[in-house]
């Protein structure tokens, strides 16, 4: 699981990059939490594997991550057909 949440800041990362979109800045804040949520998760479902809590903030920091990426990744698919449907057809 903690794999999967360094791939999801990786692909946040990566889609940021590539959007080119303002987004507020509270969104910069959610991510940080989310990471902080998944870290403190990380490592105590590491060191005591049988505790509920761990694995509870790790799971919340990768849901919150992997909403981020949809939304993100949405609306990069949404500007691009923009795009798309505003250059119209080619002569």
């Amino acid at each position: 699981m903690a794999a999967l949440t360094l791939a999801l800041v990786v692909l946040v990362a990566v889609l940021e990059a590539t959007t080119h979109t303002s987004r507020p800045s509270y969104e910069g804040l959610g991510v940080a939490l989310a990471l902080a949520f998944a870290a403190v998760g990380y490592v105590v479902a590491r060191q005591q594997p049988r505790n509920p809590i761990g694995w509870i903030f790790l799971s919340l920091g990768l849901m919150t991550l992997t909403d981020y990426v949809v939304r993100l990744s949405s609306s990069s698919i949404t500007g691009s057909m923009e795009v798309i449907c505003r250059s119209g057809p080619r002569a």
